[in-house]
């Protein structure tokens, strides 16, 4: 969990954080692992950034000042900037069930394994893999 976010409604949202110099609104149904450092790095110098999600919703960060200046005027924030559009695949966003949970994807090990893999940096992290590897049961990896 990211230790900045709050949680409020939408409209509420902008007067109970003022100084927030980002806001972002997402589905409740959706999760992810940096999500908002991933937003943060997508929207770059623009005012709003938003991804469309496969479910038909969407995922947005708009710079506060813009969100501001836009209800002062009865406009939209994407009137006071650059809108960019993100792909959705590049924020790695994970559905969540009713219950709040990461949803299971039917993941195979080797596709863990692999992930795992991958995030090898240094010669004490192949070791450590290595060694997970070896012992009985090495293939069952902890998910989420």
């Amino acid at each position: 969990p990211e230790p900045r976010v709050r949680v409020a409604p939408e409209a509420a949202a902008l007067d109970q954080f003022a100084a927030s110099p980002f806001h972002i609104s997402l589905p409740a149904t959706v999760a992810g692992k940096d999500l908002v450092h991933r937003l943060r790095a997508r929207l770059g110098g623009a005012a709003v950034a938003a991804a469309a999600l496969t479910d038909g919703g969407e995922v947005s960060i708009a710079r506060a000042w813009a969100l501001h200046r836009a209800r002062r005027n009865g406009a939209s924030a994407a009137d006071y900037g650059e809108t960019r559009r993100i792909p959705a695949g590049r924020l790695r966003l994970k559905a969540t069930g009713a219950r709040g949970g990461p949803e299971r994807r039917g993941a195979s090990w080797r596709r863990r394994l692999l992930a795992r893999a991958r995030d090898l940096r240094r010669p004490g992290d192949v070791w450590r893999f290595a060694r997970r590897l070896a012992r009985p049961g090495g293939r069952r990896w902890q998910t989420g």
